[in-house]
């Protein structure tokens, strides 16, 4: 669902709507399972039972609110059994780093070393590099 909403939310161009994804919840509840034979909650909202934020509040945030300044990191960088995942041809697989900001560029670094800087293109809410290999931080 994060890619469709965030594609709803690129092409709105700040206009306060979203297709394919309606935000009607913004916490997770008790009640309306899903799935429902094994689980007693419903888990669509961008907080969590706890409180927490989700990874899609901070999307939000990041287009919503550009005189905030933020940025969210995803995913979690602590996957050791990720070093070992290979490609088709035997390659680490990549993993995708997402970073929502309401800043025009970012920079990657990964132990020190830069991934490189990427500036946001019109309309755009999220900076990506595609082609990070996973290294444990150290």
């Amino acid at each position: 669902m994060g890619h469709f909403t965030g594609d709803g939310i690129r092409r709105s161009a700040g206009v306060f709507i979203c297709w394919r994804g309606v935000r009607l919840d913004g916490w997770d509840y008790l009640g309306e399972p899903t799935p429902f034979n094994s689980s007693r909650s419903s888990y669509f909202g961008i907080i969590d039972l706890a409180g927490f934020k989700k990874d899609r509040f901070f999307l939000y945030q990041a287009h919503w609110r550009p005189d905030f300044k933020m940025a969210h990191i995803l995913p979690h960088w602590n996957w050791p059994e990720r070093a070992d995942l290979k490609d088709a041809d035997g390659k680490p697989a990549p993993t995708p780093v997402h970073v929502y900001t309401s800043g025009d560029e970012g920079e990657l670094f990964l132990n020190g070393k830069s991934l490189g800087r990427i500036k946001k293109g019109p309309r755009e809410f999220r900076l990506r590099w595609d082609d990070v290999s996973y290294t444990p931080a150290h």
